[in-house]
């Protein structure tokens, strides 16, 4: 059936929607941008051919679980699927649209030697953040690759595709009994049969980073079955070093990723975007960096009222297991919210201090720095985002996690957090036991261990095993 009989075919038979542009085609289907009449917003529709459904009953199957497995998934990098339906024998799935370019285009029209590299780590720290939902929500996506991963025009990642890791036939290879759907991305253990853990997707993200670091891929070959067996074998080219602003400490993230070896990988998604994250403020001779916007600090004019007795300056991130509580700075001027922030963290072993501006925050910060600054987007005059910037253009303060609340946490604003430098982020109002569980993701990072009865913390280098999930 050619495209024009397709299209005229299945929107008469979802009369609720109105075909606008055909996005992307391929041997399993076709997907669509369409105008939802209902909702009046513009959705995605991913169409999977009838023949499909007759020839090969798995792929349908994998077709309905993307839904099942997305839903499980809260985070605003990764695409949001809303349903799933018939058209006459035209299964489909809809699905949030997002304005952007996939980021394979993205390096092909804007960086064919590669990406500036501090546009590439906001890219990638976002790419990690997303696919750490999805483990925490017991989901391994499988086939991340550049095409996979869309960048909205702020810079917000969205990843798309949790569930459908195989392709039709003539699509991928099959070694032993495991079938690969891009062998440019796929790991070694895929590569050879193996099983699979969260660690698959770590090894992907690092060729996706190799990828939009130099622009092309680590590994080629006259197949793909040849392709898949560099993977196994080959180490990673060593000309990452050579391209602009790929510092050491980039480049050690990007090996460490692509670790033969699944034990010598990060173990978490989580542990590699918190390296991601000081790799981007760190300041390294002929490293590129994120420069903050030029801010002119206002005078503070409320004084930070320690709300603990004074402790010792906190020590180093890179100190395993601190023998102390760790101190917490809270940055809110809403004096409710600051309590029930300080509230909530010192129920979850932590000494608190708090600020009420951005100003009286930073001129805390270099008399007492914490182990981790909590603050709130919407403070008056040096907003959070400002004042995130301020932060991690400090040598001496950069290394300090920062995590951001806001009362509006949408795609836009997440992207704009990350690229400000912030840990992480979190709607407000959230409950005590998440924002505990974002505080000591950082914390455990940092080498500080969890007091008892608190929800387990990420895995962090010092986790002794890694879940297989399915």
């Amino acid at each position: 059936m050619n495209l024009e009989k397709l299209i005229e075919t299945f929107f008469a038979g979802v009369p609720r929607y109105t075909h606008l542009a055909t996005i992307g085609r391929g041997a399993m289907g076709v997907v669509f941008k369409a105008r939802d009449g209902e909702l009046d917003e513009d959705v995605a529709i991913k169409v999977l051919f009838p023949s499909l459904e007759v020839d090969d009953p798995e792929i349908l199957a994998r077709f309905k679980r993307e839904i099942h497995l997305n839903r499980k998934i809260k985070h605003p990098n990764v695409a949001r699927l809303h349903d799933f339906g018939m058209s006459g024998d035209f299964p489909f799935i809809t699905m949030e649209f997002i304005p952007g370019r996939n980021l394979r285009t993205l390096i092909e029209e804007e960086g064919p030697m590669g990406l500036d590299p501090a546009r590439a780590i906001s890219i990638l720290r976002q790419v990690c953040l997303g696919t750490h939902a999805a483990h925490l929500a017991g989901v391994i996506h499988r086939d991340l690759k550049s095409s996979n991963v869309i960048v909205d025009e702020g810079g917000g990642v969205a990843i798309l595709d949790f569930g459908l890791a195989r392709s039709s036939e003539g699509k991928g290879v099959t070694l032993g009994s495991t079938f690969l759907g891009t062998p440019h991305y796929v790991s070694p253990e895929q590569a050879l049969g193996k099983p699979v853990d969260t660690r698959t997707d770590i090894y992907s993200i690092g060729v996706v980073a190799y990828e939009t670091l130099t622009g092309t891929l680590p590994f080629t070959g006259d197949s793909q079955l040849a392709i898949a067996m560099k993977h196994v074998t080959q180490p990673v080219p060593e000309d990452l070093a050579l391209f602009p602003g790929v510092t050491p400490e980039l480049y050690a993230i990007v090996r460490r990723a692509m670790a033969k070896d699944p034990a010598d990988r990060f173990p978490s998604a989580a542990a590699m975007e918190a390296a991601l994250a000081v790799a981007q403020h760190r300041p390294s001779s002929g490293g590129t960096r994120i420069e903050p916007k030029p801010v002119e600090l206002p005078p503070p004019t409320v004084e930070a009222a320690p709300a603990e007795p004074p402790v010792a300056p906190a020590q180093p991130a890179a100190q395993a297991r601190p023998a102390r509580r760790p101190v917490v700075l809270v940055v809110e001027d809403e004096e409710d919210h600051r309590a029930e922030a300080a509230e909530a963290l010192r129920s979850g072993g932590c000494l608190v201090r708090e600020a009420t501006s951005g100003a009286a925050a930073l001129e805390l910060l270099h008399r007492e720095p914490p182990d981790l600054i909590l603050m709130d987007t919407t403070l008056p005059g040096l907003d959070g985002f400002d004042t995130t910037r301020v932060i991690k253009s400090q040598p001496a303060l950069a290394q300090i996690p920062v995590l951001l609340t806001t009362p509006k946490l949408d795609r836009s604003q997440y992207a704009f957090g990350i690229q400000s430098g912030a840990a992480d982020l979190l709607n407000r109002p959230y409950a005590p036991a998440a924002l505990l569980t974002l505080v000591w993701k950082s914390l455990s990072l940092a080498g500080f261990e969890p007091p008892p009865g608190m929800p387990p913390a990420p895995l962090s280098e010092s986790s002794p095993s890694v879940p297989k999930l399915v």
